[in-house]
């Protein structure tokens, strides 16, 4: 989606950094409208995606994690588009 950038926080890497931590955030126009971290299970890694902006789950759900950054990245993408549909109408955040 057009204007949506990713940043990294805490590492660079696919490893935390040394005090364990490592995210990456998602802004939009510049402002951030989500959050990524990763968390280490017995299972492995997941990646546990985080809105900064409403949703109807707000505060009612936390948010599950996932297997690969990937999946928790397309999903939130996918929840803005919603979101901005929802606001905007009909697909006027698209590009032409």
């Amino acid at each position: 989606m057009k204007d949506i950038t990713w940043q990294s926080r805490y590492s660079d890497t696919n490893q935390p950094d040394s005090n364990g931590r490592w995210a990456r955030i998602m802004y939009y126009k510049g402002l951030q409208f989500a959050w990524i971290k990763m968390i280490s299970t017995e299972q492995g890694n997941k990646f546990v995606p985080y809105d900064k902006f409403p949703t109807s789950t707000d505060g009612l759900h936390p948010p599950l994690p996932v297997n690969t950054f990937e999946e928790a990245k397309s999903a939130v993408e996918e929840r803005l588009r919603g979101f901005l549909e929802h606001i905007l109408g009909e697909d006027k955040h698209k590009q032409p």
